[in-house]
């Protein structure tokens, strides 16, 4: 077979003469939205759909078994443990827990005693009819001065006088 050699010109790539590439830019097909291709990839994962069922079967069987093994190794938390669990804060003389989500009917604040000391314990109705119960003391300089409910927190306010 005989072969032509074809002359192959070098050519600045911003002469008005020089030709299109070929290949696509960079970007084709990138003018996708990515909710978009999420929703794509989601819908075509059946076999995630039983896996998905299945953990949430799982999830809400056992949890109560959490929450019982909870309550069981906590026992009575600190305050300041007790504020951490529910992200809550001391402010203003008040130790001052978000609970939002909870209509105050749910909420039920009773105070004991336990081993010589004064243990509160708060209980929380909350979705699909489930409870949840924490116990905790107050630091150890403080009574409870009174108990109040704004807009989704409970505000335990704090008597510092302790005798």
């Amino acid at each position: 077979m005989d072969w032509n050699t074809v002359p192959i010109e070098e050519r600045d790539p911003d002469h008005p003469d020089a030709p299109a590439p070929d290949a696509p830019p960079a970007t084709a097909g990138l003018v996708v939205r990515p909710e978009a291709l999420h929703e794509h990839f989601l819908g075509e994962l059946d076999h995630l759909e039983e896996a998905i069922s299945l953990h949430q079967a799982v999830v809400y069987e056992h949890a109560k078994d959490i929450e019982a093994r909870f309550e069981m190794v906590a026992g009575v938390l600190r305050s300041d443990a007790f504020l951490d669990l529910f992200g809550g804060k001391e402010k203003d003389g008040a130790l001052v827990i978000p609970l939002h989500g909870c209509e105050l009917s749910g909420v039920d604040l009773s105070m004991g005693e336990m081993d010589g000391r004064v243990v509160f314990r708060l209980q929380l109705a909350i979705e699909g009819g489930q409870h949840l119960e924490r116990l905790f003391t107050l630091p150890a300089d403080c009574n409870l001065a009174d108990a109040t409910w704004a807009v989704g927190e409970l505000h335990l306010n704090l008597d510092r006088s302790r005798s």
